[in-house]
Protein backbone atom coordinates (compact mmCIF):
# COMPACT_ATOMS: atom_id res chain seq x y z
CA UNK A 1 0.00 0.00 0.00
CA UNK A 2 1.49 3.44 -0.72
CA UNK A 3 1.44 6.58 1.14
CA UNK A 4 -1.24 9.33 -0.45
CA UNK A 5 0.60 12.68 -1.48
CA UNK A 6 -0.50 15.54 0.76
CA UNK A 7 -3.61 17.14 -0.99
CA UNK A 8 -2.68 20.76 0.77
CA UNK A 9 -0.03 23.70 -0.43
CA UNK A 10 1.33 25.47 2.77
CA UNK A 11 0.35 29.35 3.07
CA UNK A 12 3.09 32.06 2.99
CA UNK A 13 3.77 33.58 6.00
CA UNK A 14 2.08 30.89 8.38
CA UNK A 15 3.72 28.83 11.22
CA UNK A 16 3.80 25.17 11.02
CA UNK A 17 4.38 22.74 12.91
CA UNK A 18 3.78 18.44 13.55
CA UNK A 19 2.03 16.24 15.58
CA UNK A 20 2.73 12.55 15.65
CA UNK A 21 0.20 10.48 15.73
CA UNK A 22 1.33 6.59 15.44
CA UNK A 23 4.74 7.79 13.67
CA UNK A 24 2.28 9.85 10.74
CA UNK A 25 2.77 13.35 11.16
CA UNK A 26 -0.30 15.36 11.25
CA UNK A 27 0.35 19.25 10.09
CA UNK A 28 -0.86 22.05 11.88
CA UNK A 29 -0.51 25.68 10.63
CA UNK A 30 -1.66 29.11 12.62
CA UNK A 31 -1.34 32.17 10.64
CA UNK A 32 -0.60 34.51 14.35
CA UNK A 33 3.16 33.73 15.65
CA UNK A 34 1.69 34.19 19.59
CA UNK A 35 -1.28 31.76 18.45
CA UNK A 36 0.78 29.44 17.17
CA UNK A 37 3.71 29.29 19.78
CA UNK A 38 0.99 28.92 22.48
CA UNK A 39 -0.24 25.84 20.51
CA UNK A 40 2.20 24.04 19.84
CA UNK A 41 3.50 24.23 23.49
CA UNK A 42 0.30 23.46 24.67
CA UNK A 43 0.22 20.13 22.57
CA UNK A 44 3.85 19.20 23.83
CA UNK A 45 2.75 19.68 27.64
CA UNK A 46 -0.72 18.25 27.52
CA UNK A 47 -0.80 15.23 25.23
CA UNK A 48 1.97 12.30 24.99
CA UNK A 49 2.69 12.52 21.75
CA UNK A 50 6.00 13.67 19.52
CA UNK A 51 5.62 17.28 17.99
CA UNK A 52 8.35 19.05 15.70
CA UNK A 53 8.17 22.65 15.36
CA UNK A 54 8.94 23.82 11.64
CA UNK A 55 8.99 27.61 12.26
CA UNK A 56 7.17 30.05 9.06
CA UNK A 57 6.95 29.31 5.65
CA UNK A 58 7.79 32.54 3.28
CA UNK A 59 7.21 30.51 -0.13
CA UNK A 60 10.38 28.16 -0.34
CA UNK A 61 11.43 27.03 2.69
CA UNK A 62 10.75 27.18 6.45
CA UNK A 63 12.06 30.45 8.30
CA UNK A 64 11.91 31.52 12.19
CA UNK A 65 12.88 27.84 12.56
CA UNK A 66 14.24 28.11 16.16
CA UNK A 67 11.31 28.50 18.61
CA UNK A 68 13.22 29.40 21.71
CA UNK A 69 14.33 32.67 20.06
CA UNK A 70 10.59 33.28 18.85
CA UNK A 71 9.43 33.58 22.66
CA UNK A 72 8.54 36.95 24.38
CA UNK A 73 10.80 37.74 26.75
CA UNK A 74 9.56 37.60 30.29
Amino acid sequence: MSRSKKSFSKVKGYYYFDIFTHDVPIMIHRADKEEAIYTFERYQKHTNKRCAWHGMWDGKKFVQTNLEKMKPKA
